[in-house]
């Protein structure tokens, strides 16, 4: 009886596996027991190209080899051809996955050590595998949708005459490259203006678009945005020609009552100035203290070297300063022992603003405007520090532990940071996080989108000047 009913047990897995359907999630080495398989976006829209990103959190090298098989028609698609070359298992593998309909799937992903033959083997349809150690992961490709803009205009009210309008755009509901095209009616010229110059090149949905118009005179304007997916003719058209979606913002242009001639609300570049800062690892504390004297009473602590410090006297060994307390924000006036601060000029290469009432973070080279994002700072109960910072040092991402991810950190005042937006441990977006930006949400850091956060690691470096405002 015991043998027959091991005998059916063998038979049934071998039926399992000819018809090279994967049941199980890992086997072998468990070389992937530890990790992430993420697509670019959730949900998985039909698109022309799709990135699945692999990050095995493996010490050592692999090799991969992935397959697609749709669920509905059991038709398997090998990604791969064949196993890679050798990659390092810490660091992000990327497939792309062409012309992707909507179904219900599976994406099978196998690894074996670079020296290894695969201790295990497996028949997928008409191809038999060895491997080390295999994941599955199901997902579902929807239908994709029609493009629909969601516009801002970066500029706080009123529109003071000379004021120069900037407007981002985005684009919702649709998952892929798109194309942009503005106008600007005067109604004092009765005339319709291009700020484009026909449709733009091909930005992806999920990044921003800023147009600018020139200095605006006073009087009455309308801007017509348009966007329609890249490459690709419009659904409608009208005078101003085709466009798969249309939308239409009116303002109005008014005198300034200062008397005061301005060409925006956006910010002007931080001034360079040397400051001084903690003489210290951006990691290691420094005691600010009630008297002149190491052994007075502790009555706060900065971090490292890139906290501004402001000094009021010298008075012997000690600089009395005035400076924001870590943790409570309370401005504190007390002493730091001198050899525990030291005078800095930023770098003159780029300059940051976070500017906590528009939710914003601009981007300077030099004096001009180069990139503006969107952001969300500290809840008021968790406020973002308000003063000048330098830029420190910059990880890859944290929060694993927590269970989540943010990607891409650059530390502005020890665990204050600017980072991604909240990831699962899957890689993807946390939908109800993602939709807090532009607003107060974290608990001090400020939170950007991927793009943004991986511009800044990539680009911004040490000792960048950083002030942060109401």
């Amino acid at each position: 009886m015991k043998r027959n009913y091991k005998i059916f047990i063998l038979v049934v897995f071998l039926i399992l596996f000819s018809n090279g359907r994967v049941r199980g999630q890992e086997g072998g080495n468990k070389i992937l027991q530890n990790s992430n398989m993420s697509f670019e976006n959730s949900p998985v829209y039909e698109s022309e190209i799709t990135n699945y990103t692999i990050v095995a959190n493996y010490r050592g090298e692999l090799n991969y080899r992935v397959f697609l098989r749709h669920l509905d028609t059991e038709i398997v698609e090998e990604i791969t051809n064949g196993y890679t070359l050798n990659r390092d298992g810490e660091k992000p593998f990327k497939v792309y996955i062409f012309d992707i309909k909507p179904g219900e799937y599976e994406i099978i992903t196998f690894a074996k050590e670079c020296n290894s033959q695969g201790v295990n083997s497996m028949e997928l349809k008409d191809i038999t595998i060895n491997y080390d150690d295999y994941k599955v992961k199901k997902f579902l490709c929807v239908e994709n949708g029609e493009p629909q803009i969601n516009e801002s205009i970066l500029n706080s009210k009123p529109y003071f005459e000379n004021s120069i309008m900037n407007l981002n755009l985005k684009t919702n509901e649709y998952y892929g490259d798109v194309q942009y095209r503005v106008f600007l009616y005067s109604e004092n010229l009765k005339t319709w203006t291009e700020l484009t110059k026909g449709y733009s090149n091909k930005v992806h949905s999920t990044k921003e678009y800023n147009i600018k118009t020139d200095k605006l005179k006073l009087g009455s304007y309308e801007v017509s945005m348009r966007v329609k997916k890249s490459e690709t003719a419009g659904i409608y058209k009208d005078e101003l020609g085709e466009y798969d979606e249309a939308k239409t913002i009116k303002f109005s242009i008014i005198k300034n009552p200062n008397g005061k001639d301005t060409n925006s609300n956006i910010p002007e570049s931080p001034k360079i100035t040397t400051m001084y800062v903690g003489n210290a690892s951006e990691t290691t504390r420094i005691m600010i203290r009630q008297k002149p004297n190491l052994n007075s009473k502790v009555i706060g602590h900065i971090y490292g070297s890139t906290q501004e410090v402001k000094v009021l006297d010298k008075i012997g060994e000690f600089y009395y300063v005035q400076v924001s307390s870590y943790g409570s924000s309370w401005e504190t006036k007390g002493y730091i022992y001198e050899n525990y601060i030291k005078k800095v000029t930023p770098s003159s290469l780029y300059s940051i603003i976070v500017d906590i009432g528009k939710q914003r973070v601009f981007i300077y080279k030099g004096k001009e405007l180069i990139k503006n994002f969107i952001c969300s700072t500290g809840v008021d109960n968790t406020p973002t520090p308000i003063g000048r910072f330098l830029v420190g040092d910059r990880g890859h991402s944290f929060g694993y532990e927590k269970g989540y991810i943010c990607y891409d950190y650059v530390r502005i005042n020890y665990n204050y940071l600017f980072h991604s937006v909240l990831h699962d441990l899957n890689g993807r977006i946390i939908q109800y996080e993602y939709k807090k930006l532009g607003s107060k949400a974290s608990n001090g850091c400020i939170r950007l989108e991927r793009d943004a956060s991986t511009w800044i690691y990539k680009n911004i470096p040490k000792n960048t000047l950083v002030e942060i405002r109401k």
